[in-house]
């Protein structure tokens, strides 16, 4: 209804002939929705007071916080976030908040091929999906999980390969290799003098970035920085030695 061209008050009248039972009759009985002229702002109000608690609302609002896309599609995920997302309009009215709570709900296998400077929510919806197309990589359904794993009568057979599947063998092919994948393309293009995605200086991969990674830029270990870095200093010391 948002998108609807109908006037203000057409609306109302509008969604009143689509309630179905409970909801009908009360739009039929309310007083407060007698006569004509009734704005759409109004009638919101009204249905929400009737049918949502404050309890709903609270629950709603907590669904949004907890939402993860778990086995849903990028698409069946922005869905429930758009729902769920009316509810909670004072968390996510900010557009980068917006952009970080669904990319912060995205699958760790999607999410991790990503940048994270889209501005707008439309952007970033469509990056997820380019992405979960690009890489084939669907729902983990429980269906998917023992498919290629064994034949039906194989299974039936040896009731213990169906434990064996779903423990070890289909997440592993699910979940990493797309990142196996995503990792060998950005070797490559360090090996072609491509910068990192992070730091934007050629020679290594996003993955390994000593900057990202908040170590020793020059002996890459972790506790200390680049100017108190010990072996550093005994390199320069022995090369003043030697001049």
């Amino acid at each position: 209804m948002r998108a609807s061209r109908l006037a203000d008050d057409l609306k109302v009248e509008a969604v009143g002939l689509q309630l179905l039972d409970i909801a009908r009759t009360w739009f039929r009985n309310e007083p407060a929705l007698a006569g004509e002229g009734h704005t759409w702002a109004e009638f919101k109000l009204l249905f929400k007071e009737k049918f949502f608690s404050s309890t709903d609302k609270i629950d709603l609002v907590r669904q949004f916080q907890d939402l993860q896309q778990g086995s849903l599609s990028v698409e069946e995920y922005a869905a429930e976030f758009d729902r769920l997302s009316r509810y909670a309009e004072y968390m996510v009215r900010d557009p980068e908040i917006r952009v970080s709570r669904f990319r912060e709900g995205l699958t760790w296998d999607i999410k991790i091929l990503i940048p994270s400077f889209y501005e707008t929510y439309t952007q970033i919806y469509a990056e997820a999906r380019k992405v979960e197309r690009k890489w084939g990589l669907k729902p983990k359904r429980e269906r998917d999980l023992f498919s290629g794993a064994t034949s039906s009568t194989e299974a039936a057979k040896h009731p213990q390969l169906q434990h064996h599947s779903f423990q070890h063998h289909q997440p592993q092919v699910q979940v990493r290799a797309p990142v196996q994948q995503v990792q060998h393309t950005q070797q490559r293009q360090a090996q072609h003098g491509a910068p990192c995605n992070f730091c934007k200086k050629p020679g290594h991969i996003w993955e390994v970035c000593r900057k990202r990674l908040g170590v020793c830029l020059y002996y890459g270990e972790a506790g200390h920085q680049l100017r108190d870095c010990p072996t550093s200093h005994r390199r320069v010391a022995r090369g003043a030695v030697a001049a």
